[in-house]
């Protein structure tokens, strides 16, 4: 019975049977399109996003760049100012030392010791102390 059935039947079955394959691969082309269009525009998205984000890190960068530059200079310029407050510093240590060291000349002259005595302390030059016993020799404190 199934048998005849089947056979009285067999092409409108086959037909049938095609029909469900083609509509089958229609929808799973349909589904497959729909995923490739998802896939495509999450990319699309991912893409777009990292092309931001690049954008963004190389501002970023260029700006770290310039301020690395700015702090650079300004420190060139502390260095400059640095060194030349070290020469200043220098000169008046080598003047202050001077003065100390013609001070201790003049007292020493005033308190009347010899020459000899005073180039030993002081290291100054003959000429310096004879100059040194010209003006103070005979002024008393």
């Amino acid at each position: 019975m199934y048998l005849n059935f089947i056979l009285q039947n067999f092409e409108l079955i086959v037909i049938s049977i095609f029909l469900i394959i083609t509509i089958s691969t229609i929808c799973i082309l349909f589904v497959q399109n729909n995923f490739i269009k998802n896939t495509s525009n999450k990319i699309e998205n991912y893409n777009d996003m990292i092309k931001k984000n690049n954008s963004e890190l190389a501002e970023y960068i260029n700006t770290l760049s310039k301020i690395t530059e700015s702090n650079k200079q300004k420190l060139d310029e502390l260095i400059i100012d640095i060194s030349n407050m070290e020469k200043k510093l220098s000169n008046f240590n080598t003047i202050k030392g001077n003065d100390d060291i013609l001070t201790l000349a003049i007292d020493l002259v005033r308190s009347g010791s010899s020459k000899e005595d005073i180039k030993s302390k002081t290291g100054l030059s003959d000429s310096e102390i004879e100059t040194i016993y010209a003006y103070h020799k005979n002024v008393k404190n």
